[in-house]
């Protein structure tokens, strides 16, 4: 039964990083796509891998070359904004990554979110007791 139910909280715990993944606008740099190699930057999250991964493999089925850059997050708006990257589709405004568009915002062009709905939060199973979110 225990099995289960840790079955159970990871799968959870799963779906909802996936759901963040989601949440954020694609980038491009204002320079556009050159039409060879599409280059999808990308940070060490987990759900950031797993969206640049899932957007390679729908670029490259369409006919795209697609490299991945993984960096971390101050080089990564940096390489939009010098056009050594094409885009970054996890980016969590108005709060998490606000510093970092607002240093570039001017050399990057900002589009909708493709998916909607999600927070930032944390997940703790019923049997954790006396945990803070303060």
């Amino acid at each position: 039964m225990k099995r289960k139910k840790d079955y159970l909280i990871y799968t959870i715990i799963a779906i909802i990083v996936l759901a963040f993944s989601f949440s954020s606008g694609a980038r491009f740099n204002k320079t556009g796509y050159s039409g060879k190699t599409i280059k999808i930057g990308y940070n060490n999250y987990v759900e950031n891998i797993a969206v640049a991964n899932l957007w390679e493999q729908l670029l490259d089925k369409k006919g795209y070359h697609v490299q991945l850059v993984r960096s971390e997050k101050a080089p990564l708006f940096a390489g939009l904004a010098n056009g050594s990257i094409d885009i970054h589709m996890d980016v969590w405004l108005p709060t998490t990554d606000k510093p970092y568009y607002d240093k570039f915002k001017n050399k990057l062009e900002r589009h909708p979110a493709w998916y909607n709905g999600t927070y930032l939060g944390l997940v703790v199973p019923q049997y954790m007791k006396n945990i803070s979110y303060h």
